[in-house]
């Protein structure tokens, strides 16, 4: 057995990020979202921390996370601020015996959540609610999924408890393959008009609320004891039932743009994944459908963002932060390696037909645009070509159109 220098991940485009890079770039870009005054150019010293309950409500995604370097920054950065706003909270209600993790006083309910009196073990369990409730990852590679939990776990390790459940928050798929809003389901169409009829028949907007129900109960569940994962696990598997038959039209409706070769082609391609996916929604037949649309994908990973985090992208309008190290590839090279289909897809959804030779980069920043909030914020490693020529043209000239 020997070992040596590969090149998979220098031709896949993906570098592993030092911790040099994740603290000031996660810093940065928290800092507007977890203090009131940054956005609004005030001094350093006339900053306000944000309450508690706020700064759990935030939302902090990396869309290629690898092994999840950004993901335990921002669990560190959130979990630290969150300390100091339970002190602030409790130093602002002196009769407070116990506060939850929300900054409120206790009322002695049963099942109350609060937060333990041991500075260490308070640290502990503010990185475990953080990454509970704050931390979201996808990535291509499913070993770089298991990766990013696991170092999530070791981060939030707790005595005489069992890991955080992450399963529903870390992801594997293409970040930039799927759709982005769900008026590309409801309409049938990568790029939707308010003036197209409505073609998707099922339930739309019932089985999202249905999922995004669950899945808010489970994010508010403690992980304390083997039984509470388990009870989460059921919760999700229950949710991911709901949302069936809209991935599988999703997974329809991409892949038919996504393999078409012509304008042409793909427009007949779409006809026919609208008709399958009605004849599979009047035949009642889940099983058959997703065989159908598993075959239709031909192995291309997707992420369809209001279906994998609705809670996020359809209750919240998206998500609060990006930070990352997406690929660099320059976009001569995304076709050799990604393949004509990809690249044309990534032309067309994304770049919103602006062609050119735009780094791979760019897409994950015009991507990172579309599953933000209003006022969220992206704080990602780009390559220099960023801004210059078709990479600017393309990334930041299309996003200020956005």
């Amino acid at each position: 057995m020997f070992v040596t220098a590969g090149t998979d991940r220098r031709s896949s485009g993906t570098h592993y990020t030092p911790r040099s890079l994740t603290e000031p770039i996660v810093q940065y870009t928290l800092e507007p979202l977890v203090y009131v005054g940054p956005a609004e150019g005030l001094p350093r010293d006339q900053w306000k921390l944000k309450s508690a309950k706020e700064l759990l409500a935030l939302k902090i995604c990396d869309m290629a996370c690898g092994s999840g370097a950004f993901l335990v920054q921002v669990c560190r950065y959130l979990a630290a601020r969150l300390l100091e706003a339970w002190d602030a909270a409790q130093q602002a209600d002196s009769k407070a015996v116990h506060i939850t993790p929300e900054g409120e006083a206790s009322t002695g309910r049963l099942g109350e959540m609060l937060i333990p009196d041991d500075p260490n073990e308070r640290y502990i369990y503010a990185l475990r609610i953080v990454a509970q409730r704050c931390i979201y990852g996808v990535d291509k590679n499913p070993l770089a999924v298991e990766m990013a939990k696991l170092s999530l776990w070791l981060l939030t390790l707790a005595k005489d408890k069992p890991f955080e459940f992450l399963d529903h928050s870390i992801r594997c798929g293409d970040s930039l393959v799927g759709i982005h809003s769900l008026d590309q389901l409801r309409h049938f169409s990568l790029k939707p008009d308010s003036q197209d009829p409505v073609l998707f028949k099922g339930p739309l907007d019932e089985m999202v609320n249905d999922a995004i129900a669950l899945r808010l109960k489970l994010e508010d569940m403690p992980a304390n004891t083997v039984e509470d994962v388990k009870r989460q696990e059921e919760l999700l598997a229950e949710a991911k039932q709901k949302m069936a038959w809209l991935r599988c039209a999703a997974d329809m409706l991409v892949a038919a743009e996504f393999w078409g070769e012509t304008a042409k082609d793909k427009q007949e391609r779409v006809r026919h994944a609208l008709a399958v996916t009605e004849k599979h929604l009047a035949a009642g037949t889940l099983e058959a459908f997703e065989k159908e649309a598993e075959k239709e994908r031909r192995g291309q990973k997707m992420i369809h963002w209001p279906l994998e985090f609705p809670e996020v992208i359809v209750k919240r309008g998206g998500f609060d932060g990006f930070v990352g190290n997406p690929p660099f590839m320059g976009g001569q090279k995304i076709t050799g390696v990604l393949g004509t289909q990809c690249r044309d897809y990534l032309v067309s959804a994304i770049a919103d037909t602006r062609k050119g030779s735009a780094d791979l980069s760019v897409y994950f920043l015009l991507r990172s645009s579309q599953a933000l909030c209003r006022e969220g914020l992206a704080g990602l490693v780009l390559t220099s070509a960023v801004a210059e020529g078709d990479s600017r043209e393309v990334g930041l000239d299309g996003r200020k159109e956005q």
